[in-house]
């Protein structure tokens, strides 16, 4: 199963169940004595998490990424005119009487060349398919005025989990909302804004077409064992003026603890449930590929092997001021063609050159749904917790 938290003292889990029909809802509950929970439904799609999205008063509707590693939330404008904005829905601010222009733009890149750019607005956010959700006041989200290189037909935009406004937003209205809300469950304080836990399953193909729950509250049933917290920076001086989230100290990466990378001092994790891939600056992701044989392909943007080979890879190894995590080779190498079992057969590594500076490493989908996720903006922390299902296959152990 899937399962993914937030928590701040907030918290959002997340659970998935493949092959199960999408049909987002919210329902509160009690468990275990540890506040109420609200739960929701998205899908997971691609080795991402996409999630319906009210925006304006009245609302407008859209399917974004849910990203804890971006601090931009955006969908796309009525000003949009490319193939992929015509395809999608559009936000038009002039029909919402909750839209407040800030007249500035953003450009924003990601992975493979992909980019918008934005004009950014404070709106009325909520997450769709439910009657009545809460809704974020004051929310900062971008309307996306160019639209390049995205080619996914399902969603277009994003949830940027990564903005400290946006989390502000977000535990302001989780925090008045009524006792009544929901079934008459009496409310608690949410505290500040949430944190992530996702458990994952063990389908083969784990990345299509599956749903998933993500819930504002830790739900103790999802994990087992202790929640194993890493302090996010205290400022943003100590991640290249970035955003603290959702950011970690990183010490060191190693190929089972032997081949280790000369990382330059302060440099820094990011986890992302907007990417399933591990992004690696360049200089390092060729150093680790190099010492088991994977050469670079400058067409499909991958470092590829021979599958035969695949045995023989060693784990990957993140370490963290107090942790270390164990990433088996199985995980993050996958072959071209499952339906080749020739010698000639060709195998790549989810191991991706970033675009970012020297010292940003991104920790994406591929590790987190292994994991249950807790994110607490509340306690500059963000952890990580064994799946109560046993399904775990990477490993965390004291550094």
């Amino acid at each position: 199963m899937y399962s993914l938290a937030l928590i701040a003292i907030l918290t959002l889990a997340v659970r998935s169940v493949s092959a199960a029909p999408f049909t987002p809802y919210y329902k509160r509950q009690v468990t275990n004595n540890t506040g109420p929970i609200i739960r929701f439904e998205m899908s997971f799609e691609n080795g991402v998490y996409a999630l319906p999205l009210e925006v304006g008063t009245p609302p407008q509707e859209f399917r974004v990424v849910f990203d804890t590693g971006s601090d931009l939330s955006w969908i796309p404008s009525i000003k949009c005119n490319s193939d992929i904005c015509l395809k999608s829905n559009r936000y038009d601010p002039s029909l919402s009487s909750t839209a407040f222009c800030e007249y500035r733009k953003v450009l924003e890149d990601y992975e493979n060349g992909r980019c918008v750019t934005a004009e950014l607005y404070k709106e009325t956010v909520a997450f769709g398919g439910s009657p009545n959700p809460p809704k974020f006041s004051s929310f900062p989200i971008g309307a996306a005025t160019e639209v390049q290189h995205f080619d996914a037909t399902d969603y277009l935009g994003y949830f940027g989990y990564g903005n400290s406004e946006a989390l502000y937003s977000i535990r302001t209205a989780l925090n008045a909302l009524p006792d009544d809300y929901d079934n008459g469950l009496k409310k608690r304080d949410f505290g500040d804004t949430g944190s992530v836990g996702p458990g994952v399953g063990r389908k083969k193909k784990r990345w299509f077409d599956d749903t998933a729950t993500f819930t504002f509250g830790i739900d103790p049933s999802q994990f087992e064992g202790d929640i194993n917290y890493f302090d996010l920076p205290t400022s943003e001086k100590e991640c290249e003026n970035k955003s603290i989230y959702w950011r970690t100290a990183l010490e060191g990466v190693s190929l089972d603890g032997k081949h280790s990378c000369d990382l330059l001092p302060k440099s820094y994790a990011k986890f992302a449930t907007g990417t399933r891939y591990i992004k690696a600056p360049p200089v390092h992701a060729d150093f680790l590929h190099l010492k088991f044989g994977a050469l670079y392909n400058v067409f499909e943007h991958r470092y590829e092997f021979k599958c035969s080979e695949q045995a023989n890879v060693p784990d990957l190894v993140l370490t963290f001021r107090n942790y270390k995590i164990n990433i088996p080779a199985a995980l993050w190498t996958v072959p071209v063609d499952p339906n080749d079992i020739s010698d000639k057969a060709k195998c790549y590594s989810l191991i991706r050159r970033g675009n970012e500076k020297f010292k940003e490493w991104t920790i994406g989908t591929l590790v987190l749904r292994e994991f249950y996720q807790v994110y607490a903006p509340s306690e500059n922390r963000m952890g990580l917790a064994y799946l109560r299902d046993g399904a775990s296959q990477a490993t965390i152990t004291s550094a």
